[in-house]
Order: structure tokens, then C-alpha cells, then sequence
């Protein structure tokens, strides 16, 4: 890949005898603490040194990582982390986190879907973690193998330490090996004690080049160069932060980020089944207040509260031509457009505090807090379809549901704390508690004829342990036990296909949470101008979720049916 890059920043009303090159230092709050996992840190300096376009670059270097994706038309569905993905690896954006995956594994030979993990563009980010093992006490469920923290830009990160400024940035970029084209624009002030913000990203590519694009370039399964597409990222980013005074700030935080990919689906032409295009829309919207507030008090030296309302919108329209040839006596030709589509809403309340005090002799590092999640699920199938045989003209139809109308509510708390047991040697001790509902209800899009929509619910208890030596000043020995879960997915829970005398895909309301114990042991030093880390880990995880082919007796013939269906199971 080719790629040029040029970010510029120019400011306004700055003192004269101030380095504009000096980075403002970053203060990191209570959830970017230390945890007993590998850790890595990416911020946004590093992004813009190496010129980095994609999660694929941000990730290229850090071992055991990896971008995990399905194919060319859907693209990403999150981190690959010690070998496990999708859900098994929780994401969040400033804490806030993000949807989950909807494949439905008995239709993935036709490609008409597979919603996948939202985002967020790279241009907009301050610091990103990477915590390698499992890490239940600050990711919640689904940090069963890793988590990766996303947080997002401030307007301190554009203007000077002090005083009133303005600034403005413009970066253009291109990369070859997709055509990419990025524009992105910022704008920041600060005006007394208000400071602003608003950010805009642009992307406009084509499909990603193979190694040797000369390949087979024809229409089917055989076919060996990526199909031809074109894909478009939209991102806004606004925050709005007021200091109340000295040790008190409130804000708004606004963000928009959405994805249009049109894909000529080739590789699915065949048989009957030609033109075959996919037009696909994920669009993913917050909005959020915040209160950060400083005081020594019994309770807390530092507390964040926080309310953010999240939306992400997925949407999969197939446009195709199908052909119905049963020889010479029957030939018919049908145009459809199938509609997929899943909905994700996130209310989260959280309530983070740290506090410092002595006990015993020994100072101790408390961060504790709460959290309160409400989620909405909600999925569609339409198909459209003008056939020449039947003479009606356009004819749209409902499908169904994946899975039902359905919500869940988590409520958590949890408590870190890090302290010296003698010079050298830290302690970390931390637990969490998380009651997870779930329910789903019957709708114009899913009759329950199965009668398997329930209420279920999950308590989980997750825990760490960690320590840290230092042998001498260049050489350390770190050493840790950390938990994880991960709930079953809507999927998981709701999903069925077919009918009470034909069935294909069965829910199981009896499953187990997922649960990993991750074991970590390292040595950290550096000699001159070499740092090193070299460790070990082991995971052990228990009741892992995957889909079983189950017998069943058909109820009309009495006899057994080869297909069986579909079922998750522990």
C-alpha cells in the first residue's frame, strides 16, 4: 500500500513562547487502571506517526491480536484475541458497549446476512486498550478472552494547556491498496471555562486488492479476486464540556458513525441465482452527559457519573435475479430485494468512584462503582419479488424474525483495589457482581408456535488477584489470576426457525453463562534503549456455546428425521 498522509494543525490567540509541538499530558481516569492481564496501549500519536488507516494497521504488531472477519461483504466482526472473536471479546466506547454479532449459522451459505460488531473511526480516537485475557471486573460480560477499550477524543487534546484558543485540523490521505480516499476536518475552542469540540471524518474506497489480482476473474464460487465494491464511513464526533470550577466539569458528547458498502456479490452468482448485489447500512448514534467531580471525602476522591443513550442500526438488502428453469415445460424469471435488518438500543447509567486511604500502614488505591444497562433488541426479514409468472407486479411480504422483540437489563458493581504490601511489592484485589435479565416477547415479525419465549436470567461472580514485584530498578516480576463471562447472546436464547411439524433452529433457555479463569506470569525490565516483556499464560475456559445438530421424531411419521435441527448447547 501506498499512503500519504498530511495533518496540520493551526492555531489561534496561543502564547507566543508556547511549543506548539508539546503534547498535552493525558490524565487517565478510573477505568484505564491497571489490570492483571497483558496490556497494550495504542494512542492517538502512534496512529498519526505510522500513519495508520484501519484497525488492521493499528493491531499489525501486537502478538496474539488480530482484525477477525467473516468475508469481503460484511467486513469486520471485532477482535480475534489468544484465538478466541466476536462476542467472546468485549468492546466499548468510552465504556460504553457495543452490539452484538446476529448470524444465524443455519443461513450463512446464502449469504443474506450476518450482523455484525459496530465500530468507530480511527480518526476520532485519543487511546485505545488492548487487554490480552480475561478481564470481567472493568469489561463486564464478554471479556472472556480480552476486551478492547476505545476512548474517544476531548477538545483539550487540540488547544493549548491554558487560556482561550481555536484550533483547526485537516487531514488528507490515500492508500492504495483499496483506493481509499480520507478527508477529515476538527474543530476545537476553548472560551473561559466552556470548551468545544465537532469532528468530521470522511472514507470513500473500493474493494481491497488481492496479491494477484490476475487471478480467475468469473462468477461463482470459483472465483478468486474480491468482488467488486464500494464502501463509505461517515463519523461526527461533538463534545461540549463546561468546568464548573477547578475540580468540576459537565459535558455533552454527540457521535455518529456509519458505513455504506455496495458489493456486485459474483462470487454468489450460479445456478439460479444471478446479478446478485448487496447493499448494506450500519449506522451507529450516541448521545451522553457526563460529570467528572473532584473532593477528598469518605466516599471518593474522584467520581464520574455518566448517562449515555446508544442506537446501532443494521441493515442488509440483497437485490438478485432468479431464474426457475425445470426444463422445457416450465421457465420462469423472478426479480426479489430480501431485507435484513437488526436493531440495537443501549441505556447505560454508570457511576464510577476512586479513593485513596491509609489502612494498616499501607496506602490503598480504591476504584468501585456501578453500572446499569438496558438493551432493546429487535430484528426483521421482508422480501420483495416481481415474477413474470404470476403477473402481479411487486409483491412485498414479511419473513419473519431471526429473534423476537426482546430487552435485557444488567445491574453491576465492582471494586478494584491496588496497594503495597512492602516496598516493591503491589497488591491487586478486585471482584464483580453482575444480574443479567433477559426477556422477549411475540411480535408482528415472530409468533411463538414453539412457545419458548421466557423469561431467563444469569448472576455471575467474577474476580482477580494480581502482583507485582520489583526485583531492582530495571527488572520486575508480574504475576495474576483474572475471570471472565460472557452471557449468551439474544441469539443464543431466542432463535428458532420452522414450524412445530418442521423444525430447523431450537433456543435453549437452559444454557450457562460462558466462564474463563486466565492465568499470567511475566518478567518486565529494560536494559538501555531495549524494553522487553516476556510471559506466560494459561486459559481455562468452561461451558463454551456452539451449535449441535440434534435428532428429533417427526410428529407426523413417527419416524426419525435425519436433518434434526439446530440447538446452542454448553
Amino acid at each position: 500500500a501506498i499512503t500519504v498522509a498530511l495533518g496540520q494543525t493551526a492555531y489561534a490567540e496561543t502564547p507566543a513562547d508556547e511549543d506548539l509541538n508539546t503534547l498535552n499530558t493525558t490524565v487517565i481516569h478510573a477505568k484505564s487502571i491497571k489490570r492483571d492481564a497483558t496490556i497494550e496501549t495504542i494512542e492517538a500519536t502512534d496512529i498519526d506517526t505510522n500513519q495508520i488507516k484501519d484497525m488492521e494497521g493499528i493491531v499489525k504488531y501486537i502478538p496474539g491480536v488480530n482484525v477477525s472477519k467473516g468475508d469481503d461483504r460484511w467486513g469486520s466482526s471485532g477482535f480475534n484475541i489468544r484465538g478466541l472473536d466476536e462476542d467472546r471479546v468485549a468492546i466499548t466506547v468510552d465504556g460504553v458497549p457495543q452490539g452484538e454479532t446476529l448470524k444465524n449459522e443455519g443461513g450463512q451459505a446464502y449469504g443474506y446476512f450476518k450482523g455484525s460488531r459496530n465500530g468507530v473511526d480511527i480518526e476520532a480516537l485519543k487511546r485505545l486498550e488492548i487487554v490480552k485475557g480475561a478481564d470481567a471486573i472493568l469489561s463486564g460480560s464478554g471479556a472472556l478472552s480480552g476486551a478492547v477499550s476505545f476512548t474517544t477524543k476531548d477538545p483539550s487534546d487540540f488547544l493549548a494547556a491554558e487560556g482561550n484558543d481555536t484550533a483547526v485540523g485537516v487531514k488528507l490521505g490515500y492508500s492504495g491498496n483499496n483506493n481509499e480516499q480520507i478527508g477529515s476536518l476538527s474543530l476545537a475552542n476553548r472560551t473561559g471555562n466552556l470548551e468545544s469540540m465537532i469532528m468530521y471524518t470522511q472514507r470513500d474506497s473500493d474493494e481491497y486488492e488481492s496479491y494477484d489480482m490476475d487471478a480467475l476473474d468469473i462468477e461463482g464460487a470459483a472465483r478468486e479476486i474480491p468482488d467488486p465494491q464500494e464502501h463509505d464511513t461517515t463519523s461526527y464526533l461533538a463534545k461540549v464540556i463546561y468546568h464548573i470550577s477547578e475540580n468540576t466539569e459537565v459535558g455533552v458528547v454527540a457521535s455518529q458513525y456509519k458505513t455504506e458498502t455496495m458489493t456486485d456479490a459474483q462470487s454468489f452468482n450460479g445456478g439460479w441465482y444471478s446479478n446478485r448485489i448487496g447493499d448494506d447500512t450500519s449506522d451507529t448514534k450516541r448521545i451522553g452527559v457526563f460529570l467528572n467531580h473532584e473532593q477528598d471525602t469518605v466516599l471518593f476522591d474522584r467520581i464520574e457519573v455518566a448517562y449515555n443513550d446508544q442506537s446501532i442500526d443494521f441493515e442488509a438488502k440483497t437485490t438478485q435475479h432468479v431464474t426457475y428453469d425445470f426444463g422445457p415445460f416450465f421457465r420462469a424469471d423472478e426479480d426479489r430485494v430480501d431485507s435484513r435488518n437488526f436493531d440495537q438500543d443501549v441505556m447505560q447509567f454508570t457511576v464510577d468512584l476512586v479513593k485513596s486511604f491509609e489502612l494498616a500502614e499501607t496506602q490503598h488505591e480504591l476504584t468501585y462503582g456501578y453500572e446499569h444497562l438496558d438493551k432493546d433488541f429487535a430484528n426483521y426479514r421482508r422480501r420483495a419479488k416481481n415474477s413474470n409468472y404470476d403477473d402481479l407486479g411487486w409483491v412485498e411480504a414479511d419473513n419473519g424474525a431471526l429473534v423476537p422483540k426482546s430487552e435485557s437489563q444488567t445491574h453491576t458493581v465492582y471494586a478494584l483495589d491496588t496497594f503495597e504490601v512492602t516496598p516493591g511489592t503491589q497488591i491487586r484485589l478486585g471482584a464483580r457482581f453482575d444480574d443479567i435479565t433477559y426477556d422477549a416477547h411475540e411480535d408482528e415479525y415472530f409468533s411463538d408456535e414453539l412457545e419458548l419465549l421466557t423469561e431467563i436470567s444469569f448472576s455471575e461472580f467474577t474476580w482477580t488477584v494480581g502482583v507485582e514485584h520489583e526485583i531492582n530498578s530495571d527488572l520486575s516480576i508480574e504475576a495474576g489470576v483474572s475471570t471472565g463471562f460472557r452471557a449468551p447472546t439474544i441469539e443464543e436464547l431466542y432463535i428458532a426457525g420452522g414450524t412445530p411439524d418442521d423444525i430447523t433452529s431450537m433456543p435453549n433457555p437452559d444454557l450457562e453463562a460462558e466462564y474463563a479463569t486466565n492465568f499470567d506470569v511475566a518478567l518486565v525490565g529494560n536494559a538501555g534503549a531495549l524494553d522487553y516483556r516476556v510471559g506466560v499464560f494459561f486459559s481455562d475456559y468452561k461451558d463454551f456455546i456452539e451449535n449441535v445438530r440434534v435428532e428429533r421424531t417427526n410428529p407426523e411419521t413417527g419416524l426419525p428425521d435425519p436433518d434434526g435441527y439446530l440447538t446452542p448447547m454448553n
